[in-house]
């Protein structure tokens, strides 16, 4: 059975990369780019400039790597993304362009952007330099040591750099990003440069971005932006201090004085005019979006700290009144009439065949809210469609709709869930579809990083309303009196524009010192969004005080220079096999027979994260033999299959079969059915001492989360299992074991406080269950009996959302759960209290540490009333790492 199980395990070894051939790659000079078929164009794309931008970027950064940068493209995604990956390192596109255009409308190239964004992090995280350029024997993951205590907005700085000087337009040449920093300074509320290296739940979501950008433009046009690849040098030989040192060696000042240096420098550009609207929204930390008058009303979409997406109403007599919470949709992804609230919202499909851990599958579909009735009704399924807008009379349904890295205007038949295209230009995409009273369809068109206004009929006719500008365009809205309301920054601030569809000529309505996001008229009223240092607020001003004024917008960006017609290169492609690569290798203490003993530890993962084997290996010198261990995990979904080994005194080996026979998600929860299970063996001096077979199925279902919500959202779970163990060479069943759980939590008074209920139970064929279920924080061993059932009751309570600076990294929630647990034991066809209460506290803190590392260390205290003893704990992330009995009550 011995020589059988090692067969099969070295079988199941060489069939599994071997499945996982659905990617192909092409590779260039320097880059091996790995996509799916129906992606291929988009690798063809990146092929083109991927050299020409890789050249660029490690001149910048003094980085010429020998191998070739790995690029993984993943078009299934309903979200726009991308990200540097260790271990091994490579770099993650998302194909999805931004449907909210974070990186401004004068970026011509969603794909070369973002490429130029990520190629940066991975040059400059996999630099050989400070001691990692001397150790690249223990793997060439070595570099990601740099990272351990380096400020994300470091790392995040030079990106956001480079993505604005190496690539069309970035966030760098964007108003709207400017005013993360602008609102807050003209208020006097900008966060710290120690706030700054860590995000938190506080606005602006991703403050990282805007300090490194400040911190590294800075840099770049003072000392010149070869300084940063000299200060990054210097940093990682000495990081304990942070960068201060460095930046002092280079040019003269602390971080935090330069970063001073950059506020000041910045004050000087705000804007000093007044602002002639009056705030109406809720002074408060949150976004609170443009609201419609409807039969309720008017109401709007908002997202804030305490509730999370919800609609509201705006009353001046009673505030802000809630009607219906909503999950975390975007603000500019939901639209109203009289009576409804079309909005799209996304899901994931984890489980999905071409799901990749680090870029799962999802989908973004409509869902029709009707507001009188309170009701829904799912339009679609599995759609990409964003931005949706609604007619007056509920007849016209438009969204824009992905395809690749575009967008196009597409109506939707609310009945049969129908798309027919209504607008394509190839050469670009459309954005912020409005209905106007005849159906016509105005949408922003963006094409080589210019903007344009265009109204399309519903035949696909369409006519150009405002051309091409460089002055970037949003946020359409029609008014009764036959204009259309939009923002631009065609006088470098975003402020308020309108369109005379008679005259077909624009003036300039109104500006605010913190920008305008979107405007409507409302009554006599104009009510606009803006931004404030807490947030997107709401203002209203009587339009009887706006002076319009006739103004041409900017002219378009210059095309880029035309080159003889060359002969286009297609690059040849091939499967890809995605295999396990050697990350690192490390000295690693190995335990045999509670001794410690001279070990490896080793680490190696496949490119798309399918594959995952760590393993560590020592020699036990008293015994004279090789010891070890291994963990490989195979996740090519739906299916995941695992295997775990171990080799000392005993071998021992496991093989885990899990795999969802039910996944479902919808608006406000997500349901899963699950099936595990697992074949284990145990030899000895090549007899099976042992082996085991267990299953467990599995259901949950849990809804989504607010931002407070610290230890997670509601949920429920229920499990049921055997493990059924086999005799010494045989496959005679020899032993079983079933149990059961059951529980979950429940918000507490509409706030993030959780009451949590848990009910373990297992019962054993030879009534051998002292070892089960043991209490938490104690590990004496209960009594033997047929059955034990143990419950155990916990609170949880947040002590709200934190922002405070730490060393490395910043503090950004605490919460404390109180627990009391207790056991019931049937023996004998008797019930028995086990008359034992474990009452304990622990305190969990949530850290960012270093460039982005995510921890949870906690302390806790156990108390069991019954002998008076007391266990304390300290850990991270739920595991403990020191635990302390019989500790004196104080």
């Amino acid at each position: 059975m011995r020589k059988a199980l090692l067969l099969f395990v070295s079988l199941l070894l060489l069939c599994l990369p071997v499945l996982a051939q659905s990617w192909d790659r092409i590779e260039t000079e320097h880059t091996l780019i790995i996509y799916e078929e129906i992606d291929a164009q988009y690798a063809q794309d990146i092929a083109a400039f991927a050299d020409e931008v890789f050249l660029e970027l490690a001149e910048l950064l003094d980085h010429l790597p020998s191998r070739k940068v790995p690029v993984i493209l993943s078009g299934r995604p309903a979200f726009s993304n991308g990200m540097f990956a260790p271990f091994p390192s490579s770099v993650i596109l998302y194909l999805t362009s931004p449907v909210d255009r974070f990186l401004g409308s004068r970026t011509a190239s969603w794909l070369r952007s973002l490429y130029t964004h990520e190629l940066t992090h991975y040059l400059h995280l996999t630099s050989p330099v400070g001691p990692a350029k001397y150790l690249f024997f223990l793997g060439p993951e070595v570099p990601s040591m740099n990272t351990a205590l380096m400020p994300l907005w470091w790392v995040e700085g030079i990106t956001t750099y480079t993505e604005s000087e190496y690539a069309q337009g970035g966030r760098g040449d964007s108003p709207l990003f400017a005013l993360t920093w602008q609102s807050p300074m003209a208020e006097g509320s900008l966060w710290s440069l120690s706030q700054g290296r860590y995000n938190s739940s506080f606005p602006p979501s991703g403050r990282v971005y805007s300090t490194g950008f400040l911190m590294v433009d800075y840099l770049a046009r003072h000392y010149g932006i070869e300084s940063f690849a000299r200060v990054n040098t210097a940093f990682t030989w000495f990081p304990f201090f942070g960068l201060n040192g460095a930046l002092k060696k280079e040019t003269g000042f602390s971080s935090k004085e330069l970063f001073a240096l950059a506020i000041e420098e910045q004050e000087k550009e705000l804007p000093h005019f007044p602002s002639l609207g009056a705030q109406f929204s809720p002074d408060k930390f949150g976004d609170y979006y443009l609201p419609t008058t409807t039969d309720l009303g008017l109401v709007g979409y908002s997202y804030t700290q305490q509730r999370g997406g919800s609609l509201v109403r705006y009353a001046t007599d009673t505030g802000v009144e809630l009607l219906k919470d909503l999950p975390n949709i975007e603000g500019d992804s939901i639209t109203f009439n009289p009576s409804q609230a079309l909005f799209s919202f996304v899901w994931t499909d984890p489980f999905h065949a071409s799901s990749l851990p680090l870029a799962p599958v999802s989908y973004s579909d409509l869902m029709l809210y009707d507001i009188t009735s309170d009701s829904f009704r799912r339009i679609t399924e599995q759609a990409m469609l964003y931005q949706p807008a609604l007619s007056t009379d509920g007849k016209v349904l438009v969204a824009i709709e992905r395809t690749g890295d575009r967008h196009v205007l597409v109506r939707i038949n609310a009945d049969t869930s129908e798309r027919s295209v209504l607008y394509d230009n190839p050469l670009g995409s459309v954005f912020e579809p409005a209905i106007l009273q005849d159906g016509t369809v105005v949408v922003v068109e963006i094409v080589g990083g210019n903007s344009s206004l265009l109204a399309v009929d519903l035949e696909g006719g369409y006519t150009v309303l405002v051309p091409p500008t460089r002055s970037e365009i949003r946020s359409p809205v029609h008014c009764d009196d036959g204009s259309l309301l939009f923002v631009s920054d065609d006088a470098r601030y975003m402020g308020l524009y309108r369109y005379t569809f008679s005259s077909k000529k624009v003036e300039h309505l109104l500006s605010d010192p913190q920008g305008i996001l979107k405007a409507r008229i409302e009554g006599d009223d104009l009510l606009y969004e803006t931004y404030r240092a807490k947030g997107i607020a709401l203002k209203r001003v009587p339009l009887s005080s706006l002076s319009p004024t006739a103004v041409a917008l900017q002219g378009p960006l210059a095309a880029e220079p035309s080159h003889p017609a060359l002969e286009e290169i297609v690059y040849s492609s091939k499967s890809f096999v995605d295999y396990p690569r050697l990350n690192l290798v490390l000295p690693f203490p190995f335990v045999s027979e509670n001794k410690l003993q001279p070990g490896l530890w080793f680490h190696s993962q496949s490119l798309l994260r399918r594959q995952l084997l760590i393993a560590q290996v020592g020699y036990d010198s008293t015994n004279t033999r090789l010891v070890g261990s291994m963990d490989y995990k195979y996740d090519p979904g739906p299916y995941a299959i695992g295997l775990q080994a171990s080799f000392d005194k005993e071998q021992r080996a496991t093989v885990t079969l899990s795999l969802p026979l039910l996944y479902e998600a919808s608006l406000y929860k997500y349901k899963l059915l699950s099936l595990s299970t697992s074949l284990g063996f145990v030899t000895q001096d090549g007899d099976v001492l042992y082996s085991s077979l267990s299953a467990m199925l599995g259901h949950q279902v849990k809804g989504r989360s607010r931002p407070k919500d610290f230890f997670g959202a509601p949920y429920g779970s229920a499990s049921l299992g055997m493990i059924q163990t086999l005799g010494p060479n045989s496959l005679k069943p020899d032993r079983y074991r079933l149990f059961a759980f059951f529980g979950g939590q429940l918000r507490m008074f509409s706030s993030s406080q959780m009451l949590g209920l848990q009910l373990d139970a297992v019962t054993d064929s030879e009534a051998k269950l002292d070892d089960a279920l043991l209490y938490e924080g104690f590990s004496e061993k209960g009594l033997n009996s047929d059955a034990k059932a143990r419950l155990s009751v916990r609170y949880h309570l947040p002590f709200g959302l934190l922002d405070q600076p730490i060393p490395y990294g910043g503090m950004t929630g605490l919460g404390l759960t109180l627990t009391a647990q207790s056991s019931l034991y049937l023996k004998d066809a008797s019930v028995l209290w086990d008359e034992e209460v474990v009452v304990s506290g622990r305190l969990t803190a949530s850290l960012v540490v270093g460039s982005g590392l995510d921890v949870r260390p906690f302390v806790a205290l156990a108390y069991r009333v019954g002998d008076g003893k007391f266990s304390f704990a300290v850990g991270l992330n739920g595991s403990s790492l020191l635990v302390t009995k019989d500790v004196p009550m104080l």
